[in-house]
């Protein structure tokens, strides 16, 4: 039995995944603005910091009201992030193709330098003969 639950283990797909979701940043808007360290949840532990000096409260009242508190007071914002790397559709195939063509040019052009030496020394040597 225990072959047949690697098996089955090996043989699953793992679930889709959503293409059109968007990554966000790993660091809230503020944080990245002021390039401080951010913890990466929601509130960030900058933005609770903030929040309590404009409120003028301790953690602890803070810990206590956290519930009734909207998350959207704490101006913790998480921004898509950049999109890095090639545009999604369009195939490196044709990079590769200006880079081959482009080694074919040379090796063309680097034959006939190779073809008209030959010809120029073979004409040297039947000069000088004559």
């Amino acid at each position: 039995q225990l072959s047949n639950d690697h098996n089955i283990i090996m043989t699953m797909k793992p679930p889709p995944t959503n293409t059109n979701m968007v990554q966000l940043c790993a660091s809230c808007d503020r944080c990245r603005s002021r390039k401080t360290k951010c913890d990466g949840s929601r509130p960030c532990l900058n933005c609770k910091n903030r929040y309590m000096r404009v409120h003028k409260m301790t953690a602890d009242e803070l810990s206590k009201n956290m519930d009734s508190i909207d998350i959207s007071e704490f101006d913790c914002i998480y921004s898509p992030a950049k999109r890095r790397g090639p545009v999604p559709g369009k195939s490196s195939a044709s990079g590769l193709h200006r880079l081959s063509s482009n080694n074919q040019q040379q090796s063309q052009q680097s034959q006939q330098q190779q073809a008209a030496k030959q010809l120029s020394q073979l004409q040297l040597q039947g000069g000088g003969g004559q």
